[in-house]
């Protein structure tokens, strides 16, 4: 399984563009600019458990080791998040996922043994719990290698014992920890991803990528729904709450708290969850609708409920902004400057990010004024088609703003005081 290379999202403008980029825009044209984020959360001091699951041919999914000095964090049901279903159909695989507070990254592999009673496949996962999903991309490496020796060496955790050493958490105050952590916005916390996530979201989903916009920017709950390896759409994910962030971090409100990782144990959970962006394997999530308001299942969105499906929609205004942004970004391909899909993926945050700060700008630009429905075309939006999305954004954002249909001469139910 081999290691991928660690990309950290990274929306800050770049310094210096170099010369043959000078075309592009700076925080696109240069791709060579050190990825950096917030030095705290990239410490390498942030483990609070290490563990290791087994699939056993008669039990199943069993925790085979765990390590941890935090006696409150628990352990149950961790070892059906570390192997998505149907992982027996693939070689390898890694997961994000989370677990209570806490977050997780397993490596998942599978090694072909001569052994009936392992019916010739031998299946572990060896992972991580940390205090954020921000820094778990630096135990990637390590983690490849653990579960690869954990194959061919069952039931030796010296290597793992000693890694938890020299990477546990140093701060025992937990819940203040805690508390710091869910002020950060999303931009400042980077994950390693294969570049093109973001990308491949926007070709398989064209202009219905703004369906998926409004909903995150709304705070609904998404879920995404694929076959593994489990990967790709656990970057999804996070790339899903990327672009409804802001530039100013103190305007950010949220993240779309990404999930990652679920299966049908994590119901009672998400049952109690208002928002929240979530992958999973297993098809009978498809069938629960009151579990989710959006649903990605390949290439189509499925809207569950009156008022979402009323809310959101694909408008004229959205077509014309995917031809538009499209249009950049085969000029940005034929550039050929850099890593492309790296420069792709920047390209298509850095044009959400604007949008989301030229819109929730203007409303809270209106606070105890009126806005009127011709205002949201010289925002980039449909004045008629979008009306009840931005009444919803001024509701759930809790803008003091009054939103009038000139068209039919009445004001917008939606109206906070």
């Amino acid at each position: 399984m081999a290691a991928e290379e660690p990309f950290l999202v990274d929306l800050g403008e770049a310094d210096e563009p170099n010369e043959t980029a000078a075309a592009l825009p700076n925080d696109i044209a240069d791709n060579n600019d050190e990825e950096t984020g917030n030095s705290n959360l990239q410490s390498k001091e942030d483990i609070v458990a290490i563990f290791v699951v087994a699939f056993d041919t008669k039990s199943g999914n069993v925790i085979e080791w765990k390590k941890t000095h935090h006696p409150e964090i628990d352990f149950d049901g961790i070892e059906f998040k570390s192997m998505a279903s149907g992982a027996h159909n693939i070689k390898s695989d890694f997961v994000y996922f989370k677990q209570n507070r806490w977050y997780g990254l397993t490596c998942y592999a599978k090694l072909a043994v001569a052994s009936e009673e392992e019916r010739g496949a031998r299946m572990k996962s060896v992972g991580v719990l940390s205090l954020t999903y921000a820094s778990l991309h630096n135990h990637m490496d390590f983690l490849q290698t653990a579960v690869d020796r954990e194959l061919r060496s069952p039931g030796v955790y010296t290597e793992l014992e000693a890694y938890f050493e020299r990477h546990k958490s140093t701060d025992l105050d937990l819940k203040e920890e805690r508390k710091s952590l869910k002020h950060f916005p999303l931009p400042d916390l980077p994950i390693t991803h294969q570049a093109g996530s973001l990308s491949q979201l926007w070709h398989a989903l064209k202009e219905n990528i703004f369906v998926l916009w409004k909903c995150v920017l709304l705070k609904k709950r998404v879920l995404f729904i694929a076959p593994p390896p489990m990967e790709i759409t656990c970057y999804k994910v996070y790339s899903s709450c990327v672009i409804a962030t802001q530039s100013d971090p103190s305007h950010s409100r949220g993240n779309g708290n990404p999930l990652f990782y679920i299966n049908v144990a994590d119901i009672p959970v998400i049952q109690s969850e208002d928002v929240y962006v979530a992958c999973t394997t297993e098809r009978i999530f498809a069938t629960k609708t009151g579990l989710f308001d959006a649903c990605i299942d390949g290439n189509q969105i499925r809207l569950c409920g009156g008022d979402v499906e009323k809310q959101i929609r694909c408008t004229s205004a959205d077509c014309i902004r995917y031809k538009t942004w499209e249009n950049e970004r085969q000029n940005l391909a034929l550039a050929a400057i850099g890593d492309i899909n790296l420069s792709q993926d920047k390209l298509l945050m850095r044009n959400f990010r604007r949008m989301n700060d030229k819109i929730l700008g203007k409303l809270r630009d209106c606070e105890d004024a009126d806005i009127a429905s011709k205002e949201l075309q010289e925002l980039g939006l449909d004045g008629k088609s979008d009306f009840l999305f931005v009444g919803e954004l001024i509701d759930v954002y809790g803008y003091n703003v009054d939103l009038i249909d000139e068209g039919l001469g009445g004001c917008c139910s939606t109206i906070m005081q």
